[in-house]
């Protein structure tokens, strides 16, 4: 007998789905898993919506080689879940090393039978 999965389960399988388009820049998978009309506020302050943003992802000025997950807390609502996750993120940006950490919240919303986000922020730790 296969068990169901739990909310929790489903939503960080969906994170980690996330972090691998991210970081292979499969902007296919990326688009399955953030809304068209996701909003994204960046370390900076700077809001993006989900189709500049992904611009930004699969551009050649930036490259992840390392996401890994620190702390993970997710709070679920029905259709709504809260992800807020503390990274560990290594790469190069314009060609120049970088690394540190991260804490993002994401806001992801179960709309038309599948897990999106919705709204994402960014802060550099």
């Amino acid at each position: 007998m296969v068990m169901a999965k739990t909310h929790k389960e489903i939503i960080q399988e969906c994170e980690r789905r996330l972090i691998e388009s991210i970081v292979t820049k499969d902007l296919n998978s990326f688009h399955k898993l953030v809304h068209p009309e996701a909003v994204y506020t960046d370390e900076a302050g700077r809001i993006f919506t989900s189709a500049n943003r992904a611009d930004r992802m699969v551009s050649s000025l930036i490259e992840f080689e390392i996401m890994d997950v620190l702390e993970e807390h997710i709070s679920n609502f029905n259709t709504v879940a809260i992800v807020n996750v503390l990274n560990h993120i290594e790469g190069k940006y314009l060609g120049m090393h970088f690394k540190g950490s991260y804490f993002y919240t994401r806001t992801w919303l179960f709309i038309d039978r599948k897990w999106q986000v919705i709204a994402a922020v960014a802060l550099k730790v």
